[in-house]
């Protein structure tokens, strides 16, 4: 959006197929942060924030958009896929509130079968699951403004700091100019 700096982190933006939610975020946060690149604490120049997971089944974001989400739309349009096409394509039909959306497609990855599926299954996504929502509803709890954050069976979105409301009025306020 224009407003990044040198310290600014690298928001990743995770679909991932149903029924898989807790344990692909587990093994993307664990592998991100043994490869010390995952934003954490103080450490968040140059660093990937695994704040957004859905699933393959979720894909329309505008049940979690403010009213003129700007910067929902906004995002969705500038992301840069690493995803097969056929989710891309289901991503922009299920997102045509999202004015002119045409996601790039310069990246995209060929379809592939889920790596792994075989060893992790139901069992260890459960349990995965149970710890996850723990320890997400606890933080969020403690949070003065939670509304940025979204924890369920579907969606995981880490937002804290939720600047959408801010960005609104700022643009309102220019176009009222």
């Amino acid at each position: 959006m224009g407003m990044h700096t040198e310290d600014s982190d690298i928001d990743l933006f995770f679909v991932i197929k149903k029924g898989r939610l807790f344990t692909s975020r587990f093994l993307i946060t664990a592998l991100l942060h043994i490869l010390g690149v995952r934003r954490h604490g103080e450490k968040i120049k140059q660093r990937f924030c695994l704040s957004f997971f859905i699933d393959d089944e979720n894909l329309n974001l505008e049940r979690i958009a403010i009213e003129d989400d700007y910067y929902l739309m906004h995002w969705c349009q500038t992301m840069i896929p690493f995803i097969d096409r056929s989710v891309l394509n289901r991503f922009e039909n299920e997102n045509k509130w999202v004015p002119n959306l045409r996601v790039r497609r310069d990246y995209l990855l060929s379809e592939k079968k889920p790596l792994f599926e075989w060893l992790f299954g139901d069992f260890i996504e459960g349990r995965l699951k149970r710890w996850q929502f723990k320890r997400a509803l606890g933080k969020m709890n403690n949070l003065p403004r939670s509304h940025g954050v979204i924890v369920n069976d579907h969606i995981l979105k880490f937002h804290d700091r939720d600047r959408r409301e801010d960005l609104r009025e700022k643009m309102k306020s220019k176009i009222s100019v």
